[in-house]
């Protein structure tokens, strides 16, 4: 749920809305870059690779071919903030927002649930595997 009761209030006057005392934890600061559910369709099956944070697998947001970075893992009690995965969505999403560049694959937005980072497919696939095919 997005919302919280505060105890101190009766039940109706105490429910809170997260987004407006903790914005970041619902990305609502990310404004315009935040994708709603309905705007998108991916396969997880539909794989690119995987990574430590989770995987990369193919989609379609509002009709454009686009990458999805489905950030893998649960909230862990035992593990420093930095190595939960809300935290390294914020920190990718963060820079990656701020990049303009037509030789960097463009930053499309980002959804809560699940979490997951929506960039431009790479046309010709990873700088990776052009770079071992190049050879």
């Amino acid at each position: 749920s997005d919302f919280v009761l505060c105890g101190r209030h009766s039940q109706q006057e105490g429910i809170v809305n997260i987004g407006d005392i903790a914005p970041d934890v619902l990305l609502k600061d990310f404004g315009q870059h935040l994708i709603r559910e309905d705007d998108i369709q991916y396969n997880e099956t539909a794989s690119l690779g995987e990574g430590t944070q989770g995987a990369v697998c193919t989609g379609t947001y509002l009709g454009v071919k686009v990458a999805v970075k489905v950030f893998g893992g649960s909230v862990d009690e035992e593990q420093d903030y930095e190595d939960q995965p809300h935290y390294q969505l914020r920190q990718e999403c963060s820079i990656l927002r701020l990049l303009d560049h037509p030789s960097i694959v463009k930053f499309m937005g980002v959804l809560l649930r699940p979490r997951c980072l929506v960039m431009e497919l790479a046309g010709y696939g990873s700088l990776d595997k052009l770079i071992k095919c190049s050879r």
